[in-house]
């Protein structure tokens, strides 16, 4: 479980069938075993050995992981959100993020405001996904707590923008992201579980 809340930034050092090698600086030692939010996917530490003041840190790929993320495309030298798993006891900052991504969605446009205070991303998903956006709702992008603003559907798809302050944008790899990339979408564990649980009611009563 993780927070969205994203304080280091990795390196893609490679990828390669079903392996992932990132650099960076952990907050603390790793061990074989670990669970880490690598933009957004939780994935499970096979591997870590010291590189200077970075860590280039192994992890094994599943199919599935490959199949419904955008892990599949990285190529050596991309920047890539990095959280360390949630603890009992720690700070909840953002909200609760299980680094299960749902789907990919699109980066549809990104605008400054005219004082550059915040930044205004747009994004797509399919339009059956729409139910999980709710108005001022949670939502993780890449592995990064947003807020939703907007959902709307629109040109076949459902939509949403987010504000992100500079601090946001220039401490992730929100920095990176331009119109037309894929990121990683993970909706809210609630909107989820209350959307799963009408539709298990709806189709026992039409028995």
């Amino acid at each position: 479980m993780f927070t969205g809340i994203i304080r280091r930034l990795g390196l893609v050092v490679s990828r390669r069938d079903h392996r992932l090698i990132v650099a960076f600086d952990p907050e603390q030692p790793l061990s074989v075993g670990d669970s880490l939010s690598v933009n957004g996917c939780c994935l499970t530490v096979t591997d870590a050995a010291d590189a200077g003041e970075f860590s280039q840190v192994g992890f094994d790929l599943s199919g599935e992981t490959l199949a419904v993320t955008t892990l599949g495309t990285w190529n050596p030298g991309r920047r890539v959100n990095v959280e360390h798993a949630l603890r009992y006891g720690m700070g909840l900052d953002g909200h609760l993020v299980q680094g299960h991504v749902d789907t990919v969605g699109t980066v549809v446009a990104v605008e400054a405001a005219p004082d550059r205070s915040s930044w205004t991303y747009t994004f797509a998903v399919p339009e059956e996904r729409g139910v999980l956006l709710a108005p001022k709702g949670s939502i993780a992008v890449d592995g990064v707590s947003l807020t939703i603003v907007n959902p709307r559907r629109e040109s076949g798809e459902a939509r949403f923008d987010v504000a992100v302050i500079p601090h946001t944008r220039r401490e992730t790899a929100m920095l990176h992201l331009a119109p037309g990339d894929a990121v990683n979408v993970e909706f809210d564990i609630l909107a989820k579980q209350v959307d799963a649980q009408i539709r298990a009611y709806l189709e026992w009563t039409r028995k």
